[in-house]
C-alpha cells in the first residue's frame, strides 16, 4: 500500500501548478484530485529544462512513477491534415496491441526540439514491433507546428487544436510545462510518465526485449 500512495503522490507531482495554487493529478479517485501546495515545496525545487506555462522559461518537473493502473483519458482534435481524430484511434482498443507515447511539446519550445531526435531514434528502432507516437503541439500557430514537423523529419501521428498551452490535452492531463509525455500501454493503461532521454531508451528496452 504504501508503494502504490508513493506511486500515485509522485506521478501526481508530475502534472502542473494550477493558477489557483493547487497540484492536479492522479489520485486513488482518478484525474479529478487535487491537493493544496502546502508540504509540496518540493514540487518547486526538483525542475529540469523545460518550457513553463506561466512564464516560458527553462521550468519541468521530472518525477516519474507508474500511473498504477490508471487509463488513459480520450481527447478529439484535428491531425496536421486538419482532420478530426480521437487519441482512442490509436491508443488502447483502437492503438491494436500497440505503446503509444503521448508526447506534449511546440514548435517554439527550444527543449522540446533537443528531445525530438531521443524520441525520432525510438520510434524507428520500436515501430516495427508496435509502438508508436502521438504528438500534442502546444502551438498556436498552424504554420509554425506544419514546419516544425515536416523539418524535424516526425513521421508520426501529429494532433493539435492550436490552442497554445489553453489546449484541450494539455488541461485533461494536467500539462503546464513541456515536453512532457505519457506512455500508454496496449490496454490503455498508463505505465510511465515525462520519459526522457535515455530513460525513454531504456524503458523501451525493457518493454520490447532490446
Amino acid at each position: 500500500m504504501r508503494q502504490l500512495l508513493t506511486a500515485v503522490f509522485a506521478l501526481a507531482t508530475v502534472f502542473a501548478v494550477c493558477a489557483n495554487g493547487q497540484v492536479r493529478g492522479i489520485g486513488n479517485d482518478g484525474w479529478t484530485n487535487s491537493q493544496t501546495l502546502a508540504g509540496h515545496q518540493a514540487v518547486k525545487n526538483s525542475r529540469a529544462s523545460g518550457c513553463n506555462a506561466q512564464s516560458g522559461k527553462k521550468s519541468c518537473p521530472r518525477e516519474r512513477a507508474n500511473a498504477s493502473k490508471k487509463k488513459f483519458i480520450d481527447f478529439s482534435m484535428n491531425d496536421i491534415n486538419g482532420n478530426t481524430r480521437k487519441l482512442s484511434d490509436y491508443c488502447g482498443k483502437g492503438g491494436k496491441g500497440k505503446y503509444v507515447l503521448l508526447d506534449f511539446w511546440a514548435s517554439w519550445c527550444g527543449p522540446c526540439r533537443a528531445e525530438m531526435p531521443n524520441v525520432k531514434a525510438n520510434y524507428e528502432k520500436y515501430k516495427s514491433k508496435g509502438f508508436n507516437v502521438v504528438g500534442v503541439s502546444l502551438d498556436n500557430n498552424r504554420a509554425s507546428w506544419t514546419n516544425a514537423v515536416n523539418s524535424m523529419g516526425l513521421n508520426w501521428v501529429h494532433l493539435s487544436d492550436l490552442k497554445g498551452w489553453e489546449s484541450d490535452g494539455a488541461a485533461i492531463y494536467g500539462v503546464r510545462s513541456i515536453p512532457a509525455s505519457v506512455l500508454i500501454d496496449p490496454n490503455g493503461y498508463i505505465v510511465g510518465v515525462n520519459l526522457r532521454g535515455e530513460e525513454l531508451g531504456l524503458k523501451l528496452k525493457q518493454i520490447y526485449g532490446f
